[in-house]
């Protein structure tokens, strides 16, 4: 299960969405160190994301296992 999500999780991270619009405009409008620190926010936007997901089903399942 946890393979086919992140098979899943790749697959979305090959659509071209606003956020990676928004990189290429900064990229292309102030240039390349600009675009880096975008970038960095979208990774740790994304690492938040993540942890609270894992977090979320570890209560999930913490509360299936009591029942």
């Amino acid at each position: 299960m946890i393979f086919k999500g992140f098979k899943f999780g790749m697959l979305l991270q090959l659509a071209v969405g606003p956020v990676c619009l928004f990189i290429f405009n900064t990229a292309i409008s102030s240039g390349f160190l600009f675009s880096e620190f975008g970038v960095l926010g979208v990774v740790f936007t994304d690492a938040i994301f993540i942890l609270l997901a894992i977090l979320g089903v570890g209560k999930i399942l913490e509360k299936s296992k009591r029942i």
